[in-house]
């Protein structure tokens, strides 16, 4: 029972630890947002799961958490096993007699109020009760949420497994071509099928792109070149164990809403960041037909599913219309290296990585 309640109050730390850290990152992005692509707001979003990942760390002068003062230390998490002290215990005839307390001296004493020693007492009574209860409140809510992620990742897995390649020679022989430009030198399979409603990437040791039933017959071959370098671009940044971890990350986290904002903002800055490695691997002028292809997945998708190792072309609704912006935009001339993002990432690591010195 101690050992689950130091767990729980291990996480508990940690989570409001990545919550401060969330809090630097959302500043710094909004402070330098010009100057950081997608790909490093991306890994700024990224230190928020390494702090919940890392509880504990060693302790620097230049950690915020110098200044953040509320959250208990290590050592008042963890229980301390108190040296075992000898004591001579005094003789009887060393005890000094005890002075008899007449009625009259009882009677002088004053007496504290009874409304407030018992409300007192009923809130002492309720804060442990509350701090009994709340591991247990954790993990059922826990268990739920990864039996409802694991559950609809595994009806998924088990409706599109089993289906036979793609053989279409031209298809094949694109997605080649797309594979050697990304220098991907991991074979890729293709499919076709009516289990999915928009292109996604599938599978971290065996990747699969999977297709919804008709896509080859109804996109064109540039529209087809987007989506297939979209998915290697997950692929090449390993998008998917990414993946696997945020997903069990909030899991354990499910109470934190600066830790699901922080993720929600990871995910979204991945796919921006996917367009563009995508976009760079294309002709000049592309980001037009690019763009267009996005609006057609999306006019012929449904909602996706909450899947771990999923990775798909759209992700979410409300951030496409930011997106189609930035493609419009893009320019290969355009891109260029910038000392602010990885000072920024550098400094955020430095002073949110750490613990505070004790």
């Amino acid at each position: 029972m101690e050992t689950a309640d130091a767990v729980f109050w291990i996480l508990l730390r940690a989570s409001a630890q990545a919550a401060v850290v969330a809090l630097l990152v959302l500043a710094v992005i909004r402070c330098f947002a010009n100057r950081l692509s997608p790909a490093w707001r991306h890994f700024l979003w990224l230190l928020v799961a390494m702090r919940l990942a890392l509880p504990f760390m060693p302790g620097s002068d230049l950690s915020v958490f110098n200044l953040v003062r509320f959250l208990p230390s290590q050592g008042q998490i963890l229980p301390q096993i108190p040296a075992v002290e000898w004591i001579e215990l005094p003789s009887p005839d060393a005890v000094p007699a005890a002075h008899p307390v007449g009625e009259e001296e009882i009677s002088q004493r004053p007496a504290a109020p009874a409304g407030i020693i018992g409300f007192s007492d009923r809130f002492s009574a309720m804060a442990i009760l509350v701090g009994q209860w709340l591991p247990f409140i954790w993990l059922a809510w826990a268990l739920v949420a990864a039996v409802r992620l694991f559950w609809h990742s595994i009806r998924f897995w088990s409706r599109v497994r089993g289906l036979r390649s793609v053989t279409d020679h031209g298809a094949l022989s694109l997605l080649e071509d797309c594979r050697a430009r990304m220098r991907v030198r991991i074979p890729v399979a293709l499919y076709e099928t009516d289990q999915v409603t928009r292109p996604a990437l599938l599978g971290a040791l065996r990747p699969r792109i999977r297709l919804p039933a008709g896509t080859l017959a109804q996109f064109s071959v540039e529209e087809l070149r987007c989506v297939f370098l979209h998915e290697l671009a997950h692929l090449k940044r390993c998008d998917i164990l990414v993946g696997w971890g945020l997903a069990f990350l909030s899991v354990l986290h499910w109470f934190n809403p600066l830790v699901r904002f922080a993720f929600r903002r990871a995910w979204a800055e991945r796919e921006e960041a996917c367009d563009l490695t995508a976009l760079s691997h294309m002709d000049e002028g592309a980001s037009e037909r690019y763009g267009g292809t996005l609006i057609k997945i999306l006019e012929r998708s449904a909602a996706p599913q909450p899947l771990i190792a999923v990775v798909g072309i759209l992700e979410d609704r409300k951030h496409m219309e930011r997106r189609i912006r930035h493609i419009a935009g893009f320019r290969k001339s355009a891109i260029r290296w910038s000392l602010a993002a990885p000072l920024a990432l550098l400094v955020l690591a430095g002073v949110g990585l750490t613990d505070s010195m004790e």
